[in-house]
This record gives structure tokens, C-alpha cells and sequence, in this order.
């Protein structure tokens, strides 16, 4: 059986220049362009993983940057956990124990809300929470990237 991360390489190799997504926002990110992302999500969340940690939250809304983290969590044979962007942060708490996260991927907007919330949790649960903007830097991305997909991240990331 194939990894999720296998079928996407493949993809990618046969397809690399045509649109992988397409957002509602009318952005378009290229299947070479994704895969460029992947790797180098992947390469900063393998810098913030410690040993033995494998259960990887993400909260983010709908996006390009989520679709490239889920990836780079199944390159790394991680446990991805999506977390709903509408719960309120005593939903999210409880959802971050019941899974027992050990890392926490959200956007750089909402990282003090769940600063403070990992203060409340770390009686019951080590966790770190990580910026969007950590994982996915994209003045280390090469330019490769395609200028107005790097003018949206810087944007919006």
C-alpha cells in the first residue's frame, strides 16, 4: 500500500507543472511548487520534533499551507490531528488532551491564544506550539516559487 506522501511524489513527477490546488481566493500553487513546500515544512517540523514525539496538531483554516503541512507530516510518518477552527479554546484544550498532541501547528495570528493555553494544559500534557511561519518560512524557500504564490504567503502567513 502506498503512503500518502508516495502518491503525491508521483504526482508530482508526472505533472510538476500543472496546478496542484487551486483556493477559492483564486491562488494556484503548482505541483513542483507543493512539493517544494512539503520538503521544507518537513525539514522545520523534524528540527521542533524531540525524540518520540509523533502526534502533530494542526489548526489552521482551509489552505494551501494546510494542505502542504498535512503533507509533510505524512512524508515524516507522523499522526496528523486537524483541529476545527470554530471551536472555542476550551473545545480545542480538551481536544489537544484527549489526542495527546505533542506539537501544535497554527497560524501566527492565534499563537499567543495557545501559548497561554499549553501554560494552562502543562500540568496535564506537555505540549509546543509551533507559528505557521516556523514551519513554513518562505524567505528560505527558494525562488522557484512562482512570485505572486510567494507574495501571497508573505501576506497571509
Amino acid at each position: 500500500m502506498k503512503k500518502i506522501y508516495n502518491i503525491f511524489a508521483d504526482n508530482v513527477v508526472k505533472n510538476p507543472t500543472k496546478i496542484a490546488i487551486a483556493t477559492n481566493h483564486g491562488n494556484t500553487i503548482l505541483y513542483k511548487e507543493l512539493l517544494e513546500l512539503v520538503d521544507h515544512s518537513a525539514s522545520n517540523l523534524l528540527k521542533s520534533l524531540d525524540p518520540g514525539q509523533s502526534r502533530v496538531a494542526i489548526h489552521l483554516k482551509n489552505s494551501i499551507e494546510l494542505v502542504a503541512i498535512f503533507i509533510a507530516i505524512a512524508k515524516l510518518d507522523l499522526v496528523a490531528i486537524p483541529i476545527i477552527t470554530s471551536l472555542r479554546s476550551n473545545q480545542v484544550s480538551q481536544a489537544l488532551l484527549s489526542t495527546d498532541a505533542d506539537i501544535l501547528i497554527t497560524s501566527d495570528q492565534n499563537y499567543s491564544l495557545y501559548m497561554d493555553l499549553t501554560r494552562s494544559l502543562a500540568a496535564e500534557r506537555s505540549l509546543k506550539v509551533i507559528k505557521l511561519s516556523e514551519t513554513i518560512n518562505f524567505n528560505e524557500c527558494s525562488s522557484n516559487l512562482n512570485s505572486s504564490i510567494t507574495q501571497h504567503y508573505c501576506y497571509t502567513v
